[in-house]
């Protein structure tokens, strides 16, 4: 883990946004909204504490490895420049920072609540990947959230751990 873990990172289930987007189109028809609006889990602590309930969930052995931020930030900016870097820039510059939202505005606006906390968030990611596991092995790497990124280094790396 990049940092301490201790940083707040809001994050969003698909289900949660398409049904929000779903009651803006399904407004009635004298409602216009033409506003921005923040959409994100209301249930989000700590991202140490998010993976911890992520990998219990799921029954996981895995354990949280924090790293300090200074000193991977460089190497992985050093492996990005190599293209060998499982991360870009934007993922490891964020990751030891707070980045979360205020949802209250398009809860008022349109009555809508996220169903999914963070960890339910990741443990649907997780089960989603492992259900489509040999299609998104066999598109082969890519940038998109449906193929396989590059490990670049980390494949090497999780040779050794």
């Amino acid at each position: 883990m990049i940092g301490s873990g201790t940083n707040r990172y809001q994050l969003l289930e698909v289900e949660d946004l398409v049904q929000a987007i779903w009651k803006f189109c399904n407004a009635p028809a004298h409602s216009r909204y033409n506003d921005a609006f923040n959409i994100g889990a209301d249930s989000f602590g700590m991202i140490r504490d998010d993976l911890e309930a992520f990998f219990a969930a799921v029954g996981s052995a895995s354990h949280i490895m924090p790293i300090p931020a200074w000193l991977i930030k460089k190497p992985l900016q050093a492996l990005e420049v190599l293209h060998l870097s499982p991360l870009y820039q934007w993922v490891y510059d964020t990751a030891d920072k707070d980045s979360f939202v205020s949802i209250d505005k398009i809860q008022r606006t349109i009555d809508w609540k996220p169903r999914y906390s963070n960890a339910q968030a990741l443990v649907r990611s997780y089960q989603w990947y492992q259900k489509h596991y040999s299609d998104i092995k066999a598109k082969g790497a890519g940038i998109t959230h449906t193929v396989g990124w590059k490990q670049g280094a980390l494949a090497i790396a999780k040779r050794f751990l």
